[in-house]
Formats: structure tokens, sequence, C-alpha cells
């Protein structure tokens, strides 16, 4: 692999940050499959076990358990016979959780998504965008800072040919 790949990854992570809006994505191995039920052997096959519901829980898990569970409990009640649950996780649990499949949506922030999108563990289906005037935000930011002795580094431009750690 180009070892400037990851590099980018990294970069692209800071530059979204942890703290935006969240985006759903679907796993692959759901991609193709029905999961509201247009068809009556989809429903059944989703009865029999929770279509679960991956949330970044980078507050912790009550804190996203008190934001997420009315969503579950309103998806239960209205997508009824199918059950909904919510499967809180941090930044370290999500990979393995989306490569185990052990849910079947995950949402997160830009960050988290573009990293599951890279590898192939997730396909963005919904974003939230962030409101604006006149229209929805759709931009980042991001910081790159230095220490004060590095007087060398004043532009984007001056980190050209440079390593720096994310």
């Amino acid at each position: 692999m180009n070892k400037k790949i990851p590099v980018l990854i990294i970069l692209l992570i800071v530059v979204t940050g942890f703290i935006f809006e969240p985006a759903l994505a679907i796993l692959p191995s759901q991609a193709d499959q029905n999961i509201a039920g247009e068809h009556d052997e989809a429903i059944t096959a989703s009865q029999s076990q929770p279509v679960k519901i991956g949330v970044l829980a980078n507050r912790g898990y009550d804190i996203a358990m008190q934001e997420w569970g009315p969503t579950a409990d309103y998806l239960n009640k209205t997508l009824f016979p199918l059950q909904f649950t919510i499967v809180p996780l941090d930044f370290n649990e999500i990979p393995e959780a989306a490569r185990t499949q052990n849910i079947s949506f995950l949402c997160a922030n830009p960050s988290v998504y573009t990293y599951q999108e890279y590898f192939g563990l997730a396909q963005r289906i919904a974003t939230l965008q962030v409101p604006g005037d006149p229209e929805p935000q759709a931009v980042f930011g991001g910081v790159i800072f230095t220490r004060s002795d590095r007087t060398d580094i004043v532009h984007l431009g001056d980190l050209k040919g440079k390593s720096f750690v994310a």
C-alpha cells in the first residue's frame, strides 16, 4: 500500500474532527438486503434478530443510550414487528463491530465514517446537514499547530516535504 495513503487518512480524520454531525452508514453485508421489509421473507428473517444500530458513544454509554434510546423506541413502535437496539461503541470498538458485522447500521461522525468507508466496512446512506444561512453548511474545519520554536512553519505550504503526527 502506498505509504502516503494512511497519512492522508489521518490528516482527513484530523481535519474533519471528532465532534461534527453524524453520518448514517450501512454495512456492506446489509446493503443488498431489505431491512424495512418490502418482502415478507425479509421481515420474517429480521424478526428473529434485532437490527443493531451502532452509535458513537464518545461521551459514554449512559449518555449514548439517553440520546439514542428514543430512536430505537420510535423504530420499534413504527416498524413493528422489527426490533431495533442501540449499541453504544467507543472509537476503538467501531472498526471491530463493523468488521465482525455485530451491527447493521452505524451512526457516527464524518471522521469515523470516512475510516470505515475507506477500509470497505461501511457505505454512507444518509448524512445530517448543518443548518446555515442561506443553505446547509458543507464544510469542516481543522487546526494544525506547531511548537512556538518552529518559526519555519507559518503557512500550510511550509509543511511540504515535512512529516507530522495527527
